[in-house]
């Protein structure tokens, strides 16, 4: 009997590993600054660690809330740089009640951008879901 709880224990550690390798890794990261360095380098590090980990290997997602929502308008200087992480697969998640704040619309943002309605609540679930969390 305790031979089998044992083999059990280990074929279990075992699997452990080889089942987190499979899924893909997920980073969520974070920008609420309107600041263009911390914006190029958000987008920089997601871009990086897309090309390092492979796109199959890893989802990535930017939850963009506070005065940095204005990044995400269809008029923004930062139009193609988004829009270019966006089509890589790169989800680009907008703060609702930070676009309410600012009365933007929807129609107002750049196409290709996802909505939740409150974008710290966001950050905070999907760390509990394990997502790895970075803020440039």
């Amino acid at each position: 009997m305790r031979f089998l709880l044992a083999a059990a224990l280990l074929g279990a550690a075992l699997a452990g590993p080889a089942l987190a390798q499979d899924r893909p890794q997920r980073l969520l990261i974070q920008i609420s600054d309107e600041n263009p360095k911390v914006w190029g380098l958000a987008l920089a590090n997601a871009r990086n660690v897309r090309h390092d980990l492979g796109p199959d290997k890893v989802q990535l997602e930017i939850v963009v809330y506070g005065p940095a929502i204005r990044m995400l308008e269809m008029d923004s200087d930062w139009r193609d740089r988004v829009t270019q992480v966006i089509d890589e697969g790169i989800r680009v998640i907008a703060c609702e009640n930070t676009m309410t704040s600012m009365k933007l619309t929807r129609d107002d943002m750049l196409g290709g951008v996802d909505f939740v309605k409150t974008g710290l609540a966001h950050v905070m679930r999907r760390q509990l879901e394990g997502w790895a969390y970075a803020r440039p």
